[in-house]
């Protein structure tokens, strides 16, 4: 049942993307199944960080534990690994410990604990890598995970942005 919670709604998101016929606007038949199957992948290996954020979410929520929200932010940014190992190497601590302590009474039963733990055991380096630029940068380059707005963007934002790149340019261009 979870799995077709999960894989539900993106099988349905493709099938309206191909009988609409826009799948030219995500790169192309290859890409567009490409690029679902890479954002899958990436859905499975993120979900139990996700799954123990929220649990963790809702345990302050309940408790009454002062939580303060950032909104992210909107500029594309490398995670540093200090920060990443800062926030996540609790979790992934715990984690490890856990795993110590059941291969300790039943090392068999860690191949059933893998799904789980093992994503929560990569969290920092997942964070970090996905967050770089040049990756995001290559991955648009080879027609993956595009969206229409990338593929051709919209009038006002082609407009915005010759507006920002001449405000951007040095004073002495402009007044030549």
């Amino acid at each position: 049942w979870t799995l077709c919670l999960l894989f539900l709604p993106r099988i349905l998101g493709l099938t309206a993307v191909l009988m609409r016929g826009e799948q030219k606007q995500y790169g192309g038949v290859a890409s567009l199944l490409k690029s679902a199957v890479l954002e899958s992948a990436m859905a499975i290996v993120q979900a139990p960080v996700r799954m123990l954020a929220h649990s963790l979410f809702v345990v302050v929520a309940l408790t009454g534990i002062k939580l303060d929200w950032k909104s992210p932010p909107r500029e594309a940014a490398a995670v540093p690994w200090r920060e990443a190992a800062a926030r996540l190497l609790p979790m992934s601590g715990i984690v490890a410990a856990l795993g110590v302590a059941v291969a300790l009474i039943d090392a068999s039963a860690l191949v059933w604990l893998m799904p789980v733990a093992l994503p929560l055991l990569l969290a920092i380096p997942m964070a970090v890598i996905t967050s770089q630029i040049a990756l995001g940068t290559s991955m648009r380059e080879a027609n993956f995970l595009l969206i229409p707005e990338e593929s051709r963007s919209p009038a006002v934002l082609r407009r915005a942005w010759m507006h920002a790149d001449r405000l951007a340019q040095p004073k002495s261009l402009l007044a030549s």
